[in-house]
């Protein structure tokens, strides 16, 4: 379930491949009822199956806008820092007998995310915004994860807490060849190219490049071999001297 949770807040649509304990009844309510990804049987799918269950969930926008809508819902309640908060509450109380805490000790194990204060009779880590816990070890902010994909930039929102990214782009480049909301699409890059009706075209580092079929040659397939060329000539003279 806490993958599941992680997938949810960061808005990443799934494929389940539930294999014991509540992992099944979990698979079950997010593929099937809720619509957020696609079920595999964990001992019994072909390479063709999980390819077509990747390019269904990322190639159909609902599952992003269903995951994206729970993500939000999830974000607005900041569970993470309020569970944080919870069990730093639930020690805090089993240890406030003994409050000759080492001054040393908290100097040196704020982090360094945070600052060593006095309060209550004892030293504790005052965090910055970004950190929470005893010891200011855990990052709150939204990027922390790297939920941006293909090298693409991480934006932090504190205010909101919640973050968007910048798609990667190279510097000739006018427009990213990424999009999506965690620049998970690419752009069809053989999407104009027709490599002369005679190749099959494909990506190779961004850019679109011919595959040609026998007997053709050019880097858009636009060359008959010498062998397509005497072929040509020989039906041209044999309906020349039949005419």
């Amino acid at each position: 379930m806490n993958s599941a949770s992680e997938a949810i807040h960061y808005g990443v649509p799934m494929i389940c491949l539930p294999l014991k304990a509540d992992q099944p009844l979990v698979a079950q309510r997010l593929a099937q009822e809720l619509e957020l990804g696609v079920k595999l049987e964990p001992f019994d799918f072909t390479s063709n199956e999980l390819r077509n269950s990747l390019e269904k969930v990322l190639g159909n926008n609902e599952y992003q806008n269903r995951i994206l809508e729970l993500a939000s819902i999830s974000r607005k309640y900041n569970g993470g820092k309020n569970a944080a908060q919870e069990l730093d509450d639930f020690l805090n109380d089993r240890n406030k007998k003994d409050k000759k805490v080492d001054l040393n000790d908290c100097l040196s194990n704020c982090s360094g995310n945070g600052e060593c204060v006095y309060e209550k009779e004892r030293y504790l880590c005052q965090c910055l915004k970004e950190y929470t816990g005893s010891n200011c070890q855990i990052n709150i902010e939204p990027c922390f994860s790297n939920p941006c994909r293909n090298n693409g930039t991480c934006i932090n929102n504190l205010a909101l807490k919640t973050y968007s990214c910048e798609c990667f782009k190279e510097i000739e480049q006018e427009k990213s060849l990424f999009y999506g909301y965690n620049c998970e699409f690419k752009v069809d890059i053989c999407k104009n190219e027709t490599c002369s009706n005679h190749g099959v075209c494909y990506d190779e580092k961004n850019e679109p490049k011919c595959k040609f079929f026998n007997y053709y040659l050019g880097e858009k397939c636009e060359i008959c071999s010498s062998e397509i060329l005497g072929l040509i000539r020989f039906i041209e003279n044999f309906f020349y001297r039949k005419s």
